[in-house]
C-alpha cells in the first residue's frame, strides 16, 4: 500500500462520540453507507490517556506520539517541535494544511497548538459563516476553504455528537429527535431505564446532524470533481462516554468479562473513489493512524520515531492502553505483570519501552534539535 494515495488531497475527520452503536443504517446512512465502499478496520480502539479525551486522540493522530499524562507541561504543546507531524509533513510535500472545528481557538489553545503542529489556519464557527455552531451540517458554509485546486489537507473536527445528551444541548438533540426515536424503536434496543432511553434517543439524534454534514460534504465533492483526487479518513475520538449508564452502552456494544476492552473500540475507515472497499481485521488504535497515512501518501518521514504501525505492514496489531495493559487478536487484555510466557513478556516491556520513549519526546522536546 505505500504510495497508493501519493498526490491525493486528504480529508481527515475526527468525529465527536460517534461510538459504533450509533454507525447504524438506521441513524447514519450516509456514513455507513460510506462504511460499505471503504477499507473498514474492524479491530480499531481510540484508548484514553488523557481526562481531556477528544484532545487526546486528536494529538496522537496528527502527531503519532502518545501524549504524557504526566511530567508535562501542558504549554509544550505550543513550543515543542512537531517535525514528523501530518501538517508539516504533508506542507513539506507542497500541501496546504488547515483545521476546520466549530469550537473558538482558545478551547484547549487549539488554535496556537495547531498551529505548532504545522496547520496554517484554525477556522472556528465564525470563520465558517456558521449560525449554529452546535449543528455539523452548518460548517458545510466553509466548504470553498476546505478544499482548493492545488493539494490540501484538511483536518475537520465535528461538533455535534458532544454530550450531554439532554435538553441543555437541544439546539442538536431536538432537530432530529422524532425521526431519532422512530429509528431506535425500529431496532428494537430498549432499557428499562427512562433516562437511559431518553439520553440513548438523543444521542442518535445528535449523530444524525453529524451523519447529514456527511451526507452534504460528499455532495459538494461530487458536485466539484474533488471526489476523484480527494481521500476521506474517519475516525472517532472516543468512545460514546457521554451516556451516563456504562452498563447501557457495554449492553448495546456487545461487551463483557471476556472483552472489557471493547469499550474502546471506535470506526476508523478510508474512502477513495478508486479504491476496492475491505475489511482490515488487524488490530489498530489511534496511534497506528499516523504512520499509515505517512506509508499510504509515501511522505517523507522516518516512521521509527512513531509509537504505532503502518496499519497495512507486517508490524503492530496490538493495542496498548493507558495502565501498559494490551491486547491483540491473540489475547484479550493482558497485564504484562501477570504474564509468565517469556515471549509474552517480552512484548509487554517492548510495548511499554516504545510508549515511555514516545513520551518522553514530548516531556524532553526531542525533535527541537531537528
Amino acid at each position: 500500500m505505500t504510495g497508493a494515495f501519493a498526490d491525493k488531497n486528504l480529508i481527515m475527520i475526527m468525529l465527536e462520540s460517534i461510538d459504533t452503536f450509533l454507525l447504524r443504517e438506521e441513524y447514519m446512512p450516509n456514513l455507513w453507507a460510506l462504511q460499505q465502499e471503504s477499507i473498514q478496520f474492524e479491530n480499531h480502539y481510540s484508548p484514553l490517556f488523557l481526562p481531556a479525551a477528544t484532545f487526546n486522540t486528536e494529538v496522537m493522530t496528527l502527531t503519532g506520539i502518545i501524549p504524557p499524562s504526566h511530567g508535562f507541561n501542558g504549554s509544550g504543546y505550543i513550543r515543542n517541535a512537531f517535525p514528523l507531524s501530518l501538517p508539516n509533513l504533508f506542507k513539506n510535500a507542497g500541501y496546504t494544511a488547515q483545521t476546520f472545528h466549530t469550537s473558538n481557538a482558545h478551547i484547549y489553545n487549539r488554535g496556537k497548538i495547531h498551529e505548532n503542529f504545522g496547520m496554517e489556519a484554525y477556522h472556528n464557527w465564525e470563520d465558517m459563516g456558521m449560525e449554529v455552531m452546535e449543528r455539523d451540517t452548518e460548517m458545510l458554509n466553509g466548504y470553498d476553504q476546505m478544499v482548493s485546486d492545488d493539494p490540501f489537507f484538511t483536518y475537520i473536527i465535528t461538533y455535534s455528537g458532544h454530550g450531554p445528551y439532554t435538553e441543555e444541548l437541544g439546539l442538536i438533540g431536538d432537530r432530529y429527535y422524532d425521526q431519532a426515536k422512530a429509528a431506535v424503536e425500529s431496532t428494537g434496543i430498549a432499557s428499562n431505564n427512562a433516562d437511559t432511553m431518553e439520553q440513548y434517543i438523543r444521542a442518535v439524534s445528535h449523530a444524525m446532524e453529524t451523519d447529514a454534514f456527511i451526507g452534504g460534504l460528499i455532495e459538494k465533492l461530487e458536485a466539484d470533481g474533488h471526489i476523484d483526487d480527494t481521500v476521506l479518513v474517519i475516525y472517532t475520538d472516543h468512545y460514546g462516554k457521554y451516556l451516563t449508564d456504562e452498563d447501557f452502552i457495554k449492553e448495546v456494544k456487545g461487551v463483557g468479562e471476556d472483552n472489557p476492552e471493547d469499550l474502546y473500540k471506535t470506526p476508523f475507515m478510508i474512502y477513495a473513489k478508486d479504491m476496492d472497499p475491505q475489511v482490515v481485521e488487524k488490530y489498530t488504535s489511534s496511534i497506528d493512524i499516523v504512520p499509515t497515512l505517512v506509508n499510504l501518501f509515501d511522505l517523507d518521514a522516518d516512521r521509527k520515531y512513531y509509537v504505532g504501525d503502518d496499519a497495512f505492514g507486517e508490524a503492530g496489531g496490538m493495542v496498548m492502553l493507558p495502565d501498559y495493559s494490551w491486547f491483540n487478536a491473540d489475547y484479550t487484555t493482558v497485564q504484562a505483570a501477570s504474564v509468565t510466557d517469556k515471549e509474552v513478556l517480552k512484548m509487554a516491556a517492548d510495548w511499554k519501552k516504545r510508549i515511555n520513549m514516545s513520551m518522553n519526546t514530548m516531556i524532553y522536546d526531542y525533535f527541537k534539535s531537528w
